[in-house]
């Protein structure tokens, strides 16, 4: 199960596509309009920000907490990184010097061949961890829970798109009838501890 943003009528739609099993297509089972969806998401956060106003300190600690967890992490790829070029560079050198004909050089290949792929996952893991251990955006998300109104329409598209990475855990959205829809929330437990559960009419 994927979902996917297409134009339809001319506006923005999250549409759900279902791969079968020994099928060539995928079917789609639901269709939302990605500005009907993302409101609902913006107001409910609003609303979490309002009806607490302890919520914005509780949700800078807890990103902080997250931030130093995952600067240990991050310290540990980028050595990572470094014994995996040493070990490419090596590699490398060793290919130089073994005809392709020799069985050795399969080997070191097939060695090469593994090393790129530990380093492209590394790096794409120091990727994501560099959005979440940053302080000026924990700096952000405090600032827009304490004045919701004023500061969320001056944040760029790719900033709300961060600030919902950092405060939503999973997104779900279930088909349970042919006219209704569940949207489930997993926040980030210092803004609000449980799942949250609406139904939409499609």
């Amino acid at each position: 199960v994927t979902v996917s943003i297409h134009m339809n009528l001319g506006k923005l739609c999250y549409r759900g596509n279902m791969h079968l099993q020994n099928a060539m297509f995928r079917t789609s089972f639901f269709s939302i309009q990605v500005a009907a969806l993302d409101g609902i998401v913006i107001k409910r956060l609003k609303a979490l920000s309002e009806a607490d106003p302890q919520v914005k300190d509780r949700v800078r600690s807890s990103l902080e907490q997250v931030g130093e967890r995952h600067q240990e992490d991050f310290v540990s790829i980028i050595e990572q990184l470094k014994g995996i070029e040493v070990q490419l560079t090596e590699n490398a050198r060793k290919r130089m010097k073994t005809s392709r004909e020799d069985p050795m050089y399969a080997l070191l290949q097939e060695e090469a061949d593994d090393l790129l792929g530990k380093q492209k996952s590394l790096d794409a893991k120091k990727v994501k961890l560099g959005i979440v251990d940053s302080p000026e955006e924990i700096q952000k998300v405090h600032d827009l829970l304490e004045n919701f109104d004023e500061k969320y329409p001056k944040y760029s598209i790719e900033e709300k798109q961060r600030l919902f990475s950092l405060l939503i855990s999973r997104i779900e959205i279930e088909v349970v009838s042919p006219h209704w829809l569940r949207l489930s929330i997993d926040w980030l437990d210092a803004l609000c501890p449980r799942i949250d559960v609406a139904y939409l009419w499609r």
